[in-house]
């Protein structure tokens, strides 16, 4: 894996992926990579427009290796304007035609103040 300090909690979340998939026959990899740090689109009134980080956004070649599975899953930690998200999807499709690229968001906070859920069912 690659060092890549400008992605706060990157390193979180592939642990986390790693960990949630072990013993299974999931290939967890970061195939993406970006050559220099982006202001989050909340921390700013300039959002970056997709172009830019397209430019700035690249597939991993060291980290593709010998390929990849037919099916691509995209996860990320946020789901605003799915600009990421598209960048990605752009950038796979590109790189590995015909692949199926599906995005899984996931929250990493909850608003303020938090939503309020029904407990679930048990499950027998």
């Amino acid at each position: 894996m690659m060092n890549r300090p400008w992605i706060d909690g990157y390193g979180t979340l592939v642990r986390v992926l790693q960990r949630a998939f072990a013993g299974s026959t999931v290939d967890i990899r970061p195939l993406l990579t970006q050559s220099c740090s982006t202001t989050a689109d909340h921390e700013t009134s300039e959002r970056q427009r997709f172009e830019e980080l397209l430019a700035v956004t690249r597939v991993d070649e060291a980290i593709v290796g010998a390929g990849v599975r037919p099916q691509i899953m995209v996860f990320d930690d946020v789901l605003n304007s799915r600009k990421h998200f598209k960048v990605a999807q752009q950038l796979l499709l590109q790189r590995f035609p015909g692949t199926s690229i599906i995005g899984v968001f996931l929250a990493r906070c909850l608003p303020d103040p938090p939503l309020e859920f029904e407990p679930l069912p048990d499950v027998d």
